[in-house]
């Protein structure tokens, strides 16, 4: 028989995953503690007994979102690759697009969230801008050590690069949720793929040179003596 704290497990985790549910499909604003009570076969009261309020248990989700993308998937895909630069972007868009086509919901309620975080007053905006700088930094980081390294095009800004891939990303996010069926992924991926090899990485241009070089001297070898 359970004991008394593995029952209260149980309705802190059924609780949760009931608010979950109920947020991506209505929103936070229009989802009511009694909602989520009924949803698990309890009173509102359950709420606030197992997270003070509604706004204690959305930052619970918000806390559970950040550490599952930020810790569980997308931050560890880049440090897989982190020996070479087209492993990492590899590593980092195959993660995202398997959580994504795994786990639709999970972005279904992380978009929802997000837009709840916009306003002023929202109670998870500096989780999410939290996140957003978090995940900003660390992208940063590896295209600055992938400069360093004479691996990645010196020209290139570190904040503007992670600002324009983790606003692709999200641009994937937002169409596959309305239309799935319609939008071909591997397409939307390869391309964004080849955008980031193409700004990113340094091309090797020793064997062009030298090839050009090769074929001038031949050339002039070959060709007739001028006219005095």
């Amino acid at each position: 028989m359970p004991t008394q704290a593995e029952r209260s497990a149980t309705t802190h985790r059924r609780l949760l995953e009931a608010a979950v549910e109920l947020f991506a499909a209505k929103g936070y604003q229009s989802t009511t503690v009694a909602e989520i009570g009924a949803r698990v076969g309890q009173s509102r009261g359950a709420v606030t007994l197992h997270f003070g309020s509604k706004d204690g248990l959305l930052s619970a989700i918000v806390e559970i979102l950040t550490d599952e993308w930020e810790e569980g998937a997308f931050l560890p895909s880049l440090e897989e690759g982190a020996g070479s630069l087209e492993d990492a972007i590899d590593a980092a868009l195959r993660a995202h697009r398997t959580a994504l086509e795994e786990d639709p919901t999970f972005f279904a309620l992380y978009d929802a969230l997000l837009y709840e975080a916009i306003g002023p007053a929202s109670p998870i905006r500096a989780e999410f801008a939290a996140l957003h700088r978090r995940l900003r930094e660390r992208i940063a980081q590896h295209v600055e050590t992938g400069q360093k390294e004479g691996l990645v095009q010196p020209d290139v800004d570190p904040e503007g690069l992670a600002i324009w891939l983790l606003g692709s990303l999200r641009g994937i996010v937002h169409q596959y949720l309305i239309e799935s069926k319609a939008l071909d992924l591997d397409a939307a991926y390869a391309e964004l793929r080849h955008a980031m090899l193409a700004r990113l990485v340094v091309t090797d241009t020793t064997d062009t040179t030298d090839t050009a070089q090769a074929t001038g001297a031949a050339a002039a070898d070959t060709a007739p003596a001028a006219s005095p």
